[in-house]
């Protein structure tokens, strides 16, 4: 079965997510689509969507290029009451392609409760 996720931010670093789940991880994850403030209309294929239109109880991957932006969605998004709530870390993927699969295998699929090994809290 897929792991249903959002990718939160529909910019250049969202279409590189969207490309590197596609490419590695297409099996295993499933894209509900886009989630952000200032896009509409469908990126890659998917819809854009309000965040008044996702459930609470779904996942959210943070994947925004600035950091305080990337914050203040994590922050945002804890008061609103999502409690799946990941953060896309580039850094990952600057080093090695293979350590970027590995810890987006990690925080995506083996552990996707807020316990996770890459909580939004813990990297941010």
């Amino acid at each position: 079965m897929n792991q249903e996720i959002y990718i939160y931010g529909a910019g250049s670093r969202g279409k590189e997510l969207f490309e590197n789940i596609q490419t590695f991880y297409e099996d295993k994850v499933f894209i509900k689509g886009f989630i952000d403030r200032e896009k509409k209309g469908f990126v890659c294929g998917l819809q854009v969507y309000e965040i008044a239109a996702v459930s609470k109880d779904d996942i959210i991957v943070i994947s925004i290029a600035k950091f305080e932006s990337a914050l203040q969605v994590a922050i945002d998004l804890k008061k609103f009451g999502f409690q799946n709530v990941f953060w896309y870390n580039l850094k990952n993927i600057r080093k090695k392609r293979e350590d970027f699969c590995f810890s987006l295998f990690l925080f995506l699929i083996t552990d996707v409760t807020i316990k996770s090994k890459m909580p939004i809290y813990k990297k941010i």
